[in-house]
């Protein structure tokens, strides 16, 4: 199984650990290949110099194993260990068992920042510093409950990697749920209405994103029929 078509067999790059260094140590591999070409003799300038392309190519069209010089010999060392962490890499994936995490964590600070922005008392009153009047701690912790949305609840939720309208939703609402926090202390100073738009900024980047796929896919229908 090529590289391409085992990423594609876990839901490609988003759905590995460390993606960067995936895509990092393809190049080196690439690079190195090249650099063993040129140590064995072997003229690859046919092939041009587009990585995608190179990283799809066999390796003995870069190697000559009629060639047995020491730098070679390093050359084609430091290849298998690079195919090794490759390889493990590859299979370090975003397991379903994260995911759960990541959603349960949402759910929990859904619920969490709606109590601090609406009755932060339920959760702090017993301690002497939240009554304490110079610390103000009451607001505060109002503040930082609708806060929250853009600090824990969407972040968490990206933290998924979900894909397609899930991912245009999550993206937009990273944005606009921040701008609403900010925005809507001008009309009211009452947390649980801030919390509550910022809810519908939520709801509202998800239908975005869901509707316009819904059209986007009957104007694609419609345009085959035509």
């Amino acid at each position: 199984m090529s590289i391409d078509e085992e990423l594609s067999a876990v839901g490609g790059l988003d759905q590995l650990l460390n993606p960067a260094t995936v895509v990092n140590v393809e190049k080196q591999i690439v690079d190195l290949r090249l650099d063993l070409a040129y140590a064995v003799g072997r003229d690859v300038s046919e092939l041009g110099g587009d990585i995608s392309e190179l990283r799809k190519l066999p390796d003995d069209l870069f190697d000559d194993e009629g060639v047995d010089t020491e730098e070679a010999g390093k050359l084609r060392a430091r290849l298998v260990k690079l195919r090794a962490k490759l390889n493990a890499e590859r299979r370090s994936v975003f397991r379903g068992w994260l995911k759960d995490v990541f959603l349960i964590q949402a759910v929990l600070s859904f619920v969490l920042s709606f109590v601090m922005s609406t009755n932060p008392a339920l959760l702090f009153g017993s301690f002497s510093w939240f009554s304490d009047p110079r610390l103000n701690m009451d607001v505060s912790i109002k503040v930082l409950g609708f806060w929250w949305w853009w600090l824990f609840i969407v972040p968490s939720l990206r933290s998924r990697r979900p894909s397609g309208s899930e991912k245009r939703a999550l993206d937009l609402a990273f944005v606009l749920t921040p701008l609403a926090s900010l925005i809507a202390p001008v009309a009211t100073k009452d947390t649980g209405v801030i919390w509550g738009i910022d809810l519908i900024t939520f709801a509202a980047c998800y239908a975005y994103a869901y509707l316009r796929f819904y059209f986007s896919k009957i104007t694609t229908i419609r345009e085959k029929i035509s």
